[in-house]
């Protein structure tokens, strides 16, 4: 039953759906669907495929989703659904993609995600969870894609991130993380994305992250990281498209090695405590026959600037910072 994209509105009830024989797909999003969602849509065990995202949904989630033991996808993206994410969620054995993105849900991730063998995406992103991270979702081996950035969530990140050999993009801005692993030996030939921009990480640059070989997006602004940007990050992340450490309390000079990223598009550098030069070797990755930096952001603006920088095209303090 697909109904995508209309102006249907209202309840949506779920009784009569349940009595659908055989229904796999169930397809309503982009839609004007208010209500709560019935406790009766766990009665469809045959369904694999639920979209509800785009409506106007309200109230909590029933437990009764945990019977739905088939389902493959389920996407509750932009509603208005509160309360917790019930634990019986770690029933959906089978589900490969869950998003929930959108919504006004809070508390706990509950523990019983990590049951959820087959999530190869997760996004739980621009909710009110809190509390920590649980680390059983480090025993999540397909997944590949963990969304769960504008959140409260706090506290270091489990260690057990760091194994899961399939992990491409970790994105955790905007929450109250204070840590990073120090082991990242699973995801550092897989992880290619990582987000952790807004947060409350205090102290060096964590080492770890320079393992993370393959990756090609960086977010490390808006933090309170302290001391040198470490020269491993221009000798070991050769890959790197975007680079972002604007907004913390780094000092010291810029790494001249910065000028080995050759793929770098973007490097934001301002809001620090630097001194000295941006290089000519980094300056020359704004040259298009050298590189293809196109947006570098340093403290070169001001009465008295505290960074010298001939290349960069934006100078803070300035009227676009």
């Amino acid at each position: 039953l697909i109904l995508f994209n209309n102006e249907l509105e209202g309840p949506v009830h779920s009784l009569h759906i349940a009595n659908i024989d055989e229904l796999e797909y169930l397809g309503l999003s982009g839609n004007k669907f208010s209500g709560s969602i019935a406790h009766q849509i766990g009665n469809i065990p045959s369904l694999e495929y639920l979209y509800l995202d785009n409506n106007r949904f309200t109230g909590t989630l029933p437990t009764k989703l945990g019977l739905l033991s088939n389902l493959k996808s389920f996407n509750l993206d932009n509603n208005e659904i509160f309360g917790r994410l019930p634990s019986e969620i770690g029933n959906m054995v089978d589900l490969e993609y869950l998003s929930v993105r959108g919504n006004s849900l809070s508390g706990d991730i509950p523990s019983e995600v990590g049951t959820m063998q087959s999530l190869v995406t997760m996004n739980l992103a621009t909710n009110f969870f809190s509390g920590q991270l649980p680390e059983e979702i480090g025993a999540l081996d397909n997944l590949k894609h963990l969304y769960l950035f504008q959140n409260k969530i706090e506290g270091t990140i489990p260690d057990l991130i760091g194994t899961m050999a399939k992990l491409k993009v970790l994105f955790l801005s905007s929450n109250k993380i204070t840590g990073f692993p120090a082991e990242v030996s699973g995801i550092a030939d897989t992880l290619t994305e990582l987000y952790l921009s807004d947060n409350k990480i205090t102290g060096s640059i964590p080492a770890s992250v320079c393992d993370l070989t393959n990756l090609e997006v960086l977010f490390l602004d808006s933090n309170f990281f302290t001391g040198e940007i470490p020269e491993c990050l221009g000798a070991n992340l050769d890959n790197l498209r975007q680079l972002y450490m604007f907004g913390n309390q780094l000092e010291g000079f810029i790494p001249q090695n910065l000028q080995n990223l050759k793929q770098l598009t973007a490097l934001g550098l301002e809001d620090n405590e630097f001194v000295g030069d941006v290089s000519q070797g980094i300056c020359r990755l704004t040259d298009d026959q050298n590189g293809v930096l196109s947006e570098l952001w340093a403290d070169c603006g001001g009465s008295t600037p505290e960074v010298s920088c001939d290349c960069c095209d934006t100078c803070c303090p300035g009227p676009n910072c």
